[in-house]
């Protein structure tokens, strides 16, 4: 789900109530009514839903412009536990008869506190027990889960400079689910864990077009009713259902698949006339849907080469409007802000497919799980600027992301949570879960420094729970063996612990063009953060790169350069998700470097080999995180080290004698 991907301009066009309201209250208001228990630890019912077939009669809602309609819910599942009871999520709405395996339940079961209780006869039935359930139903209600607007129903102001007045086109009707609102239009188990295959047919009025899930498996025109079916191919979950209907205009092309070029993925394109066909007008000024989608191909291209193959047979993107957010990754089926159609939304397109891997084709177990989703989604944003612009793009792209945690202009935020777990409320903060989410990926990319290991442990991560469910445990530990790290710290501190690092930065250099750095960190939320951060010495047009692990709350370093050096400036690219002040310190480097010292690595046994005119000094080794993993105290010049317990990588090496020190990063190949 996108949040915050329209520039400012289009914020208005947002507005069904109020053209002033901003874009970032209207999401989060909207959202915090739904939410607010979203993050209760819910037990699993003693079931596994395997299919769901759902039948929509919405020809009442196009007829009284109400969001009324009839449905029939067929749910065939097996009992995990013995149980006596089942247990659907139910709101806004009647049931008019239930059957479990042909035979009724008398008297109807109606939901209480938004809870259906179905019971079973005999009273307790097994483990391992077939049940298939018939719910016949009536819904009413609010815009709430499912919505229907009548056409010139006024929906706020254009993007200046036109400024127009925007109106519902055609009647419309669309489905809105995350995180817990299918409940309101279909019985279910409305929770995500519970992923399964799922048909949907639809009955309209004559002319109507109807989108949903997976592929169109039958259309069958009537004198005035059509009926359309549509199919999921692969399961999902119960928020990721969608089922809309207008009168629409569509178009289909198809993009190649980057890892079979004998197969191809078509794409499909949902929007209003009025909005189809302006080809010549780019300027924001109207609704261009050809020109705001051409790049979806493209897209799709390079999250392919990024993240494997695209997860599902097709993919379709709808527009509808009023709508509250920017987009929803629907499976297979994203529907899209109206207001994207005007051009300027290209990172939220990217953003919704992304999520075709993230959070569709890889579930979040529960919402406390949800960055896996959106933090993933974001990030994609910038791999999508990468894929055309290249690294400055992409890094233009994450560190704006950056900027949006740190300064949250659109929105007066917390963010003094973790990722993991956030506060009722605050599910779909776009500081934390979106954009901090995005950072934390991008500082693992840059702790890997290797983007095909980097990008192939993703791929394997996208593999391993294809199409079913991971939570952050079970990231964690499925990222850690497929990178070979042990990234413990890394998500203590990054994903499970709150804000970040603030360095206070101070440098110096010797008559000898020895550099040295002290790093002292200043946070209050933790001791100290570890991570490889990177500085760049100036002196005139040279730079030299200087790479330090930091992995205390005060880290000294030293190395040489090549000149004497003008400044020395702090890599964001390295420290993204933290705050810094640097600042030339002349009482640093009063005292020389370890005299002679060297380190190296013995190429046959891979044991490190220190050497220093020093008889007795210590011999600290750090790991790619900066953790500290080896102590030793020499008493010789040379000091040999043994490495077998340790696997393959970059190590760094401090060597000090008290008063002096030498620091080294050495690659251990065994």
């Amino acid at each position: 789900m996108t949040l915050r991907s329209l520039p400012l301009l289009l914020i208005a066009v947002l507005v069904s109530t109020t053209v002033s309201a901003r874009h970032s209250d209207l999401c989060s208001h909207a959202k915090q009514k739904q939410v607010v228990t979203a993050l209760a630890d819910f037990p699993k019912r003693p079931y596994d839903i395997f299919f769901y077939s759902l039948t929509l009669d919405l020809r009442q809602a196009f007829e009284l412009k109400q969001p009324i309609f009839s449905g029939n819910a067929q749910i065939h599942l097996n009992t995990t536990d013995a149980t006596e009871v089942i247990e659907f999520d139910a709101q806004s709405q009647t049931m008019t008869k239930i059957t479990i395996d042909g035979k009724e339940i008398v008297p109807t079961p109606q939901p209480i506190d938004g809870v259906l209780r179905i019971p079973l006869e005999p009273l307790q039935q097994p483990a391992g027990t077939h049940l298939t359930i018939h719910i016949d139903y009536q819904r009413a209600g609010d815009n709430n889960g499912a919505h229907f607007y009548r056409k010139g129903h006024f929906v706020g102001l254009g993007p200046r400079p036109a400024e127009d007045s925007v109106f519902v086109e055609e009647d419309i009707f669309y489905t809105m689910s995350e995180p817990f609102s299918a409940r309101q239009w279909m019985p279910c188990n409305d929770h995500p864990h519970d992923k399964t295959a799922a048909q949907i047919e639809v009955f309209v009025p004559s002319g109507i077009t109807v989108t949903s899930n997976g592929e169109l498996v039958k259309f069958e025109p009537g004198d005035a009713t059509d009926r359309w079916q549509w199919r999921s191919d692969r399961p999902l979950t119960t928020y990721l259902m969608v089922v809309n209907a207008s009168t629409f205009a569509s178009w289909h092309e198809t993009v190649e698949r980057q890892h079979d070029p004998t197969d191809s993925i078509p794409l499909s394109y949902y929007v209003w006339q009025a909005d189809y066909g302006q080809d010549s007008i780019t300027d924001g000024s109207k609704y261009n849907a050809k020109h705001s989608f051409k790049n979806t191909g493209a897209m799709m291209r390079t999250f392919e080469k990024r993240f494997g193959p695209y997860p599902f047979k097709r993919y379709g993107q709808t527009a509808v409007q009023p709508i509250t957010i920017g987009g929803m990754e629907h499976q297979s089926m994203t529907t899209v802000n109206r207001s994207w159609l005007r051009g300027w939304a290209e990172g939220g397109i990217a953003h919704e497919l992304g999520h075709q891997w993230f959070g569709d084709k890889v579930t979040c177990e529960t919402f406390k799980d949800l960055w896996l989703n959106e933090g993933f989604a974001t990030f994609t944003e910038a791999i999508y600027s990468e894929g055309w612009g290249g690294y400055e793009w992409y890094f233009a792209s994450i560190r704006s992301k950056a900027d949006g945690y740190f300064d949250a202009p659109w929105h007066d935020v917390r963010n003094d949570f973790p990722i993991y777990d956030p506060p009722a409320g605050e599910l779909f903060n776009g500081a934390i879960t979106y954009n901090k989410g995005a950072c934390v990926i991008h500082h693992l990319r840059r702790l890997v420094n290797n983007d095909s290991v980097f990008f192939s442990a993703i791929e394997g991560y996208l593999d391993a729970f294809a199409y079913a469910n991971a939570n952050t445990g079970t990231f964690k530990s499925t990222i850690s063996n497929l990178l070979g790290l042990d990234l413990t710290e890394f998500f203590d501190q990054w994903i499970y612990g709150a804000l970040h690092p603030e360095f206070d930065i101070y440098w110096g250099q010797n008559e000898n063009k020895r550099v040295f750095l002290r790093i002292n960190q200043t946070q209050t939320v933790r001791d100290h953060f570890s991570l490889p951060l990177r500085f760049f010495a100036y002196h005139g047009n040279r730079v030299d790169t200087l790479e330090v692990n930091v992995a205390a709350r005060t880290t000294s370093w030293n190395g040489l350069v090549g000149s004497t050096i003008d400044s020395v400036k702090f890599d964001r690219d390295y420290g993204l998700l933290s705050t810094h002040a640097i600042e030339y310190d002349a009482s640093l480097g009063v005292h020389e470097a370890l005299e002679n010292a060297t380190v190296s690595v013995d190429a046959s046994s891979g044991a490190i080999v220190c050497k220093s005119t020093a008889t007795t000094y210590r011999v600290d080794v750090y790991d790619a995180l900066g953790k500290l993993i080896l102590t030793q105290q020499a008493t010789s010049p040379i000091h040999r080290m043994t490495m077998t317990s340790y696997p393959s990588g970059i190590y760094t090496v401090r060597i000090t004698d008290g008063q002096n020190v030498y620091v080294r990063s050495v690659p251990v190949v065994k």
